[in-house]
């Protein structure tokens, strides 16, 4: 392809992103739960805004607020309408999705209480429970299996169910341990056998034997 085609290919491209871009609905409610802005937020519900208007990947308002934990901003949102069950354009997670993958059990318990699907599953068939699970928060997993989250689910990719998540946490929290141990070992236990033996060498009965 010739230089001239390649510009004249960008040239045309620009304006058809330009009008892209212009036809974007705002989203000012998923932005500012996306900087954690409470107050901005709450002032936006008070005037009306969408909660439920996604961002380009498909993130809502409601994603953001379970991605960070906030319980507030989480009921403030459930009081304001927000769907539980819109999911992103890439890998279709859910809110509930992404607050147990962040392990908020009390964010969990909330969006459960609000309807949230238990059961329902991620672009590669993994249920709320499998990150739960992996994320640790006995919490999040007690309020999921009482609301019927099945914990025999296989997801598709591999075929894991959420105690083999809950596995692979433990072996992490090892890796951990031993990661620790090494480290100590390293930095304070063998500069200090080393001093020691130095100290040793450098005595003079050391070198009376000797």
């Amino acid at each position: 392809m010739s230089k001239l085609r390649i510009r004249f290919l960008a040239a045309c491209a620009i304006p058809v992103l330009v009008a892209a871009a212009s036809f974007a609905p705002a989203t000012p409610a998923a932005d500012a739960a996306m900087r954690g802005d409470l107050a901005a937020l709450k002032a936006l519900v008070l005037q009306g805004a969408n909660v439920n208007t996604p961002q380009g990947d498909g993130m809502t308002a409601l994603h953001w607020a379970a991605d960070r934990g906030d319980l507030a901003m989480v009921n403030l949102l459930l009081q304001s309408k927000a769907g539980v069950k819109a999911v992103t354009r890439v890998g279709t997670y859910t809110a509930l999705h992404i607050a147990a993958k962040g392990g908020h059990g009390d964010v969990i318990a909330a969006l459960l209480k609000a309807g949230a699907d238990a059961n329902a599953l991620t672009e590669t068939g993994a249920a709320a429970l499998h990150f739960a699970s992996g994320a640790g928060t006995t919490d999040g997993v007690a309020a999921l299996l009482d609301k019927g989250a099945d914990p025999n689910m296989r997801e598709r990719e591999w075929g894991q169910t959420p105690l083999v998540f809950a596995a692979f946490l433990r072996r992490r929290l090892l890796l951990f341990v031993w990661a620790g141990i090494f480290a100590y070992v390293l930095i304070v236990r063998i500069p200090v056998l080393s001093f020691g033996y130095l100290l040793a060498m450098r005595s003079p009965r050391r070198r009376l034997i000797a």
